[in-house]
């Protein structure tokens, strides 16, 4: 019987957050669904909880994200330094009778060329870690700032269209509106 009422549970809410990106009031939610106003003002609580607990694992998962791309970096800037060091170093020249060093000379093209081979891919790298090269990459950053801006984007079209649609028309467009299904519209693509 638990186990029941927790599986109406979990479909109402998932009702009452269409209904909530829909602008539905509490009394108009309860009223739709047939169950009393306490039972969905107890849900549009614990679905705020739920919310609040998915953004903190959002940002602690973004925390997590920032630190290793910047350990990465770091490497990869440790590497680029000893790279140069290479490209900069000079050989030393030594007598083939005693092992004296009779000089330094520059390091061979060959081993130069490998160095500036290696830094460039040092560089390209970084830039993948930066996403500098791949813009159109998603990230966590961006999905969340979209499921921000949508809710705020979709009332700003709304007033908008509201404006310009006569007011014996306006009734017929909200209902049209609220009647959208977002869910369905993103898993039938």
């Amino acid at each position: 019987m638990s186990d029941l009422r927790n599986l109406k549970a979990v479909e109402r809410r998932k009702q009452i957050r269409k209904f909530i990106r829909q602008g539905f009031k509490e009394v108009e939610m309860a009223e739709s669904l047939g169950v009393d106003i306490t039972t969905i003002s107890e849900d549009v609580s614990i679905i705020r909880e739920e919310n609040s607990q998915r953004m903190l694992t959002n940002k602690n998962f973004l925390d997590k994200d920032i630190d290793n791309t910047l350990n990465a970096l770091q490497n990869l800037n440790d590497l680029e330094e000893e790279t140069w060091k290479i490209f900069y170093k000079q050989v030393a020249v030594r007598d083939s009778n005693n092992g004296n060093i009779l000089g330094y000379k520059e390091s061979e093209p060959e081993i130069k060329l490998a160095v500036v081979e290696k830094i460039r891919q040092i560089n390209l790298d970084r830039a993948k870690l930066l996403k500098l090269l791949n813009p159109t990459q998603i990230n966590i950053e961006k999905m969340v700032y979209v499921e921000k801006m949508i809710p705020m984007l979709i009332n700003k079209v709304i007033n908008i269209t509201l404006e310009y649609v006569p007011k014996e028309r306006q009734v017929e467009l909200l209902e049209k509106l609220k009647a959208i299904d977002v869910d369905k519209e993103v898993i039938d693509g």
